[in-house]
């Protein structure tokens, strides 16, 4: 028998399973376009292992050592879903393996009903001012996921603009109001070429929304109704330019608040005043005005205005008769 002469050997051993594994590859991709991640398994023996399965396919995979122990590896996948990558490093699977990408294919999200029912001659899509705008998508064959950035945020330039200058305004509303009665104006803009108006309304207590309808060739109708006595503000702007004359004060008085008090307001003397007190402080802004009517003539009545909001009315019957 022959001996063996025992001697060193050196052996290089390494842990396997150790490799790590990055990129988006991982995570997700589109329909043909080239996917890459990268294995990093430097400082390791042995080398990885790719496969790369789809719902109904088996993606190529191509691999490039970009360093020793430092792979890149690439797949083209040609169907939507999710996807099976499994990352083995000396037939051992990497932290993380199998990975499981969704692939996506965007051009397969389609408007429902298609885009050619919105769109005018020129393949625009038709936009109406303060009128939203739903659009449904169908993502079915788009691949798995969701859409995203929504709301899309989106601008337009005027195609042409119209001038501000000759917009008329006119009705009752545009100086005077009642509490609790709906107000109206009318925003005339046929001369004024494109655009829109914009009403805000606004008083020292609370601001007010006005309302608008299209009656049709550039003209609007303007409704408000005011709750609180007072001054206002009534501002309109046409394509994000002010109407000229505008703003305008509005007054809006609350005749239930004005009081009356005084003897005079039962009973009186023939030929001899009658006073009473008026208080209007409560009322707003407005105009006060007072008749007395007796049958078959008008009684002489004179209003003296303490410029404070109240009054003393004078009246000096001829007749003696129940008057009102």
């Amino acid at each position: 028998m022959s001996k063996i002469n025992f001697s060193a050997w050196t052996v290089e051993v390494g842990e396997s399973g150790l490799a790590s594994v990055k990129g988006s590859g991982l995570d997700g991709g589109a329909v043909d376009t080239p996917v890459t991640f990268i294995v990093d398994g430097r400082g390791l023996l042995g080398e990885p292992h790719i496969t790369v399965d789809g719902p109904d396919s088996v993606a190529k995979v191509n691999v490039r050592k970009q360093d020793e122990g430092l792979y890149q590896e690439t797949y083209i996948p040609h169907e939507v879903g999710i996807f099976y990558v499994r990352v083995q490093w000396n037939k051992r699977d990497v932290a993380g393996s199998p990975f499981h990408p969704k692939i996506v294919d965007p051009a397969r999200v389609r408007l429902i009903g298609g885009w050619s029912s919105l769109q005018d001659a020129e393949g625009r899509l038709e936009l109406i001012p303060r009128e939203e705008k739903k659009l449904s998508f169908d993502v079915t064959e788009a691949g798995p996921g969701r859409l995203r950035d929504m709301p899309v945020i989106g601008w337009a330039e005027p195609i042409s603009t119209g001038d501000h200058t000759i917009v008329t305004l006119r009705g009752h509303g545009l100086t005077t109001a009642r509490c609790g009665e709906q107000a109206e104006f009318i925003i005339d803009g046929l001369s004024a070429g494109p655009g829109a108006p914009d009403v805000t309304m606004s008083g020292t207590k609370t601001d007010v929304f006005v309302s608008l309808r299209d009656e049709g060739d550039g003209v609007w109708r303007a409704f408000y109704t005011l709750l609180i006595p007072g001054a206002y503000l009534l501002n309109v702007m046409w394509s994000d330019r002010q109407v000229r004359g505008c703003p305008l004060k509005v007054s809006v008085a609350d005749a239930s608040r004005v009081v009356c008090s005084g003897e005079g307001l039962r009973h009186g003397m023939v030929g001899q005043d009658i006073k009473s007190f008026i208080d209007t402080r409560r009322a707003g802004p407005g105009e006060l005005t007072v008749t007395c009517v007796v049958p078959q003539k008008v009684a002489l009545c004179d209003l003296e205005d303490h410029g404070d909001g109240t009054f003393i009315l004078n009246i000096r019957p001829q007749v003696c008769v129940s008057s009102k």
